[in-house]
């Protein structure tokens, strides 16, 4: 299973970035190769500086680029994250 991991510089190339709450998921969008897949993770820094992980319900192709994709967690973080 991979683990995207949410990096907090913003550089070309693989990058992922939290893109907001919808209901009871969050939202993100990224640039990798390959794109992730459902049930794999999503892991990040908390507001309160914890890390936390996501797990993946749903992967949309993006537009514009190959590489980019739109991917929704549940809202329920996964603890013990590695970061």
């Amino acid at each position: 299973m991979n683990v995207w991991i949410v990096s907090a510089h913003r550089s070309w190339g693989d990058r992922i970035e939290y893109h907001g709450h919808r209901g009871d998921t969050h939202r993100w969008m990224g640039w990798t190769r390959p794109i992730p897949k459902v049930g794999e993770v999503i892991e990040t820094e908390l507001k309160s500086g914890r890390a936390a992980r996501f797990r993946i319900v749903e992967v949309e192709r993006g537009y514009g680029t190959d590489d980019m994709w739109w991917a929704t967690t549940s809202d329920a973080p996964i603890y013990g994250a590695t970061t």
